[in-house]
């Protein structure tokens, strides 16, 4: 989560820390996660021609588009990024992307470097770090991404997004997104929440730039999700009413007690699979902290 977090503040501005992301300073601001685009590269033979590719983020503006995948898996992705240089843009303006003329600047982002090829590649930790600029066509990028190589990604306010894409194929990663947010379902005149609720609330910033079929995958993991946590952990307390919300049982009786043997529930049903007893549950809230992004 932390390599999605930190890709998606370089789009974002924060007056109050004077921090200006290299996307954002490029005039490349509108963003949408894991779009269908399709594959023009007519070359002979090529057993990808009229295929449909989904990268993990594609972004336009006033200079032009790009093309940024995140892994944290360390073979190269030199392969893929090859292909996503063919990619057509024009479909973007279905999600209210202003479409751009010729081909995308392609963009590998990692928390650690991998060579990637000829691409360029942004290294996402806590300090940010450009390779292979050079191979940005687009001149204002290029030379943001130069401006600021070496800046600081750890001061900035922690984007609360617990759920990405992604996620889908990651069942504790699942679960452990939806910890807050089931709490909330408990918490003094809540009403509980929906699927649908949940997911957004999840996604937070990335709701309304995700792939609607891929959002709709995602609530339906959380269903499923949710079906196995209010059956086989919290069968007492939480139930699934007629209108498809997540709510308290009317027995249910805010205690202390209660609240220990909820949390204790929920802790199991995370991590089933994978305990980690250091996680930290709270989320931040980054409106509270240096002013929201702009």
């Amino acid at each position: 989560m932390l390599l999605w977090r930190n890709a998606i503040q370089l789009f974002h501005i924060y007056p109050k820390l004077s921090f200006i992301g290299p996307f954002a300073e490029a005039g490349i601001q509108d963003y949408v996660i894991e779009v269908n685009l399709s594959y023009n590269w007519r070359k002979k033979d090529d057993p990808d021609a009229g295929k449909m590719f989904d990268p993990d983020i594609c972004a336009s503006g006033e200079s032009g588009w790009l093309i940024l995948e995140l892994t944290t898996n360390t073979r190269s992705k030199a392969g893929k990024l090859e292909k996503y240089q063919h990619l057509d843009c024009n479909s973007l303006s279905i999600y209210d992307i202003p479409s751009a003329q010729g081909p995308p600047d392609v963009l590998s982002g990692r928390l650690e470097y991998v060579d990637d090829g000829g691409f360029c590649q942004l290294v996402l930790l806590d300090q940010f770090r450009v390779n292979k600029a050079d191979r940005i066509q687009n001149a204002r990028l290029r030379e943001s991404l130069i401006a600021a190589d070496g800046i600081s990604l750890s001061k900035l306010p922690e984007l609360p997004i617990a759920f990405v894409p992604e996620s889908i194929y990651d069942m504790n990663g699942v679960r452990i997104g939806l910890i807050d947010l089931v709490l909330q379902i408990f918490a003094p005149n809540s009403t509980g929440k929906t699927a649908a609720e949940m997911a957004d609330a999840g996604l937070e910033r990335l709701a309304r730039k995700v792939d609607p079929r891929k959002r709709n995958i995602l609530i339906n993991k959380i269903e499923s999700e949710m079906g196995v946590l209010a059956g086989d952990y919290l069968g007492d307390y939480l139930e699934r009413t007629e209108d498809g919300r997540y709510a308290p049982k009317e027995k249910y009786v805010n205690t202390p007690n209660q609240r220990g043997a909820i949390w204790s529930r929920v802790r199991a049903w995370a991590f089933s699979e994978q305990m980690d007893l250091d996680y930290p549950f709270n989320s931040k809230d980054c409106s509270k902290d240096a002013g929201a992004p702009q």
